[in-house]
C-alpha cells in the first residue's frame, strides 16, 4: 500500500510540474486547452459532427428521453426512500464501526473497501460513464435544437470528467420538458449500460464458472487447515455423501481438501472450537481461538444446545472444570464463572454463569463451492449486493478464490472490466438523479418545482411575477437539496452522537 501511494504521490508531482511549464510556456493556449492548476480542460470541435448523425433521427431519442424522465424520477425517488428507511437502524451502530467519510469516495487506496488493484478497473469504468453521459445530453440538446458549442475533457493524470458545453442562452429559452428531457438523458446512458453489462455478465460470463472440485469452501482458519481451502471429504467419503453437523464429535477425522492446485488430507481432532474469547471474561487468557471443547463438568459438548443448557445451568461464581484439545494435546482447567449482567447488560441474564466464548462447528464455517458464484450473478442474489461487490472484498475477484474454478485468469480480467463499468455507470446514474444542485436530478427537480408554482399562481390567480416564482423555487430546490444532502450524511453522524 504505501508503495503504490508513494508512487501515486510522484505521479501527480511530476504531473503537475509539466502542465505548469507547459502552461507559463503557452503550449496549452496553442491547443486549446485550459489550465485550472493542477487539472487541465481540453475543447474541440471534433465529435460534433458525431452527435449531428446520431440526433437526425428525432423519434426515437424523444422516446429515449421520455422513458428517461420517468427512470430517473422514479430512481431519484427510490433513492430518496433507501436513504429514509435505513435511518433508524443507524442508531443501532456502535460508533466504532460507522461509516468513515473515505468511504463516500470511490478510490482504491483512498475507500477503505476498495483494493488498491481495482485503480485501472475504476478508470475504464470511469471513462465508458463520462463519455455515454455526455453524448447523451448532447444527442438531447441537438435533438431540442440546442446548438453545441463544444465537446471537451476534464483531466488530471487520468479522466476526471467529459462535458458537452450547450448555448446556455438557447437552453434557457426552451420549454421545461425540454429542459428535464435532456437533464434525463444523461443518467439515462448510465442506466442502459447498467442494463447491457447485467445481460453480458449473466449470460456471456457466469456460465462458464464452476468450482475445480466438489466441496464446500472454508471461510474461517480453523482445524489447522487455512481458509478458502475446498473440503471434499471427511474420512474417505465425499463430502456431498457426509451431512456436516452429524459428524462425530471429540474425536479424530481425516480431512481431504483442494487448495486450487493440490489435494491434501490431514488428520485433525473434531468438536466445537473457539471461534471468540470475550475479553476480560473467566476464559480471557486461557481459552483461545481454535481450542477444541471436549466437555464441560465431564459432560461432552455433542452439540450447541448442549453447550447452552450447561451454561444457562450455572449461577454467578460456580466453578466449571473443561476439558480442551489444543496444540496437539488435551488439557484440563477449572474455572470461576462471571456473572453475564456484567457483559451482556440483559436483566434477564443477572446471576446466571458467564464464560465468554463463542463456539462453532464445520457447518458454522463453510460455503458450498457455488456460493460466491451465485454472488456473481446479478440474477441469483440481491441485486443491491451485486451493486456493491467492490465494497464486499469480491470485485476484483480474489485471487485465493479464482484458483477454485475453472476459468483462466484472463477471464476474470474481462468479467472484472464489464462489472466495474456497470460498477461506475449503476454509481454516476444513481448518484445523478439525486434532487441535489448541481446534479441533473437537482435541476430536474427544480423545473418540477418551478412549472408546479407557475401552475398554482395560473389556478389561484395569484399577483406574482414571474421573478419571484422563480426565486421561490430556487429557494425550495435549494431547501431540497440540503434535506437529501443530509440524508447522505446521516449515516456518518447518527452512529457517533452517543
Amino acid at each position: 500500500m504505501l508503495a503504490y501511494l508513494i508512487i501515486l504521490i510522484a505521479l501527480v508531482l511530476g504531473y503537475t510540474t509539466l502542465a505548469l511549464i507547459l502552461h507559463k510556456k503557452g503550449w496549452l493556449k496553442r491547443k486549446n486547452i485550459s489550465f485550472f492548476g493542477p487539472a487541465l480542460m481540453w475543447r474541440t470541435k471534433n465529435g460534433k459532427k458525431f452527435i449531428e448523425d446520431l440526433s437526425k433521427k428525432t423519434k426515437p431519442w424523444m422516446i429515449y428521453s421520455d422513458i428517461g424522465v420517468v427512470i430517473c424520477f422514479i430512481s431519484m425517488f427510490l433513492m430518496v426512500y433507501l436513504f429514509v428507511r435505513m435511518i433508524p437502524s443507524l442508531f443501532k451502530i456502535p460508533a466504532e464501526q460507522a461509516p468513515t467519510p473515505q468511504m463516500m469516495l470511490l478510490l482504491p487506496g483512498v475507500n477503505p473497501l476498495l483494493p488498491i488493484n481495482s485503480i485501472l478497473y475504476l478508470i475504464i469504468g470511469v471513462i465508458v460513464a463520462v463519455v455515454v453521459h455526455e453524448f447523451s445530453h448532447g444527442i438531447l440538446f441537438r435533438v431540442s435544437n440546442i446548438k453545441i458549442k463544444s465537446l471537451g475533457l476534464l483531466y488530471m493524470i487520468i479522466p476526471l470528467g467529459a462535458f458537452v458545453e450547450a448555448d446556455e442562452k438557447q437552453f434557457n429559452k426552451v420549454s421545461r420538458l425540454k429542459k428535464i428531457r435532456v437533464l434525463a438523458a444523461g443518467p439515462m446512458a448510465n442506466f442502459v449500460v447498467v442494463g447491457i453489462c447485467i445481460l453480458i455478465v449473466s449470460s456471456v460470463f457466469v456460465p462458464f464458472i464452476a468450482p475445480k472440485a466438489d466441496g464446500a469452501i472454508l471461510v474461517y482458519d480453523a482445524y489447522g487447515i487455512d481458509k478458502w481451502n475446498l473440503i471434499t471429504g471427511i474420512d474417505g467419503e465425499k463430502l456431498d455423501k457426509v451431512q456436516l453437523n452429524n459428524i462425530s464429535l471429540c474425536v479424530f477425522h481425516n480431512i481431504s481438501y483442494f487448495d486450487g492446485t493440490l489435494y491434501h488430507t490431514r488428520r485433525v481432532f473434531y468438536g466445537f472450537m473457539v471461534a471468540s474469547v470475550v475479553k476480560k471474561s473467566p476464559a480471557w487468557g486461557t481459552l483461545h481461538l481454535g481450542d477444541i471443547i471436549c466437555s464441560i463438568n465431564n459432560v461432552t459438548i455433542a452439540s450447541k444446545e448442549k453447550f447452552f443448557e450447561i451454561m444457562n445451568s450455572t449461577r454467578e461464581n460456580d466453578r466449571v472444570s473443561i476439558r480442551f484439545y489444543s496444540n496437539g494435546s488435551f488439557h484440563n482447567v477449572s474455572l470461576r464463572l462471571a456473572d453475564k449482567y456484567d457483559f451482556i447488560k440483559n436483566e434477564g441474564d443477572k446471576g446466571k454463569g458467564f464464560l465468554g466464548i463463542g463456539i462453532v462447528n464445520l457447518d458454522d464455517i463453510v460455503v458450498d463451492a457455488n456460493y460466491f458464484v451465485r454472488y456473481l450473478n446479478p440474477f441469483k442474489t440481491n441485486f443491491l449486493t451485486f451493486a456493491v461487490l467492490p465494497l464486499l472484498g469480491l470485485s476484483p475477484f480474489p485471487s485465493h478464490l479464482i484458483n477454485l474454478y475453472t476459468p483462466p485468469y484472463i477471464f476474470w480480467v474481462f468479467y472484472t472490466i464489464v462489472y466495474w463499468v456497470f460498477f461506475i455507470n449503476f454509481a454516476v446514474a444513481t448518484f445523478n438523479v439525486l434532487p441535489i444542485v448541481p446534479l441533473d436530478g437537482g435541476y430536474m427537480m427544480g423545473n418540477v418545482v418551478e412549472g408546479v408554482l407557475f401552475k398554482l399562481r395560473g389556478k389561484m390567480r395569484l399577483r406574482v411575477d414571474d421573478k419571484k416564482i422563480e426565486l421561490i423555487s430556487k429557494n425550495i430546490t435549494m431547501l431540497i437539496s440540503l434535506l437529501t444532502l443530509l440524508l447522505i450524511l446521516l449515516p456518518f453522524i447518527i452512529p457517533r452522537l452517543g
